[in-house]
């Protein structure tokens, strides 16, 4: 069995119990490479549920956009699903917005 990213399930989407865990993966863009490697460890070693967002267009849109209440909603989706956080912290991470609300939010 493989674990899933649950940043493409539909915004109805709801969790069926706390025994079903969901790991939400707070990252800076800078350290995609490793947040990915992680992402695929979880899913496919561990089999457990992800929020991850990688590469989604349409959040990077709402980035380019600077609409940063769809950046807020798509955070705040992805927690409420999560029982878990997982940060992926380094030198690149000072001057991140989101990874600090990500983590203050959880």
């Amino acid at each position: 069995m493989k674990g899933k990213n649950l940043f493409y399930k539909d915004s109805s989407y709801q969790r069926k119990s706390l025994d079903e865990p969901c790991v939400f993966i707070s990252h800076r863009m800078a350290d995609l490479e490793t947040a990915r490697a992680v992402a695929s460890y979880l899913t496919d070693t561990v089999a457990v549920n992800i929020y991850f967002s990688d590469d989604e267009e349409a959040l990077q849109q709402a980035d380019r956009e600077q609409d940063h209440q769809k950046i807020v909603d798509y955070i705040q989706r992805g927690l409420d699903l999560s029982t878990h956080v997982l940060g992926i912290i380094s030198n690149r991470t000072k001057g991140s917005w989101w990874v600090p609300f990500e983590l203050g939010y959880s």
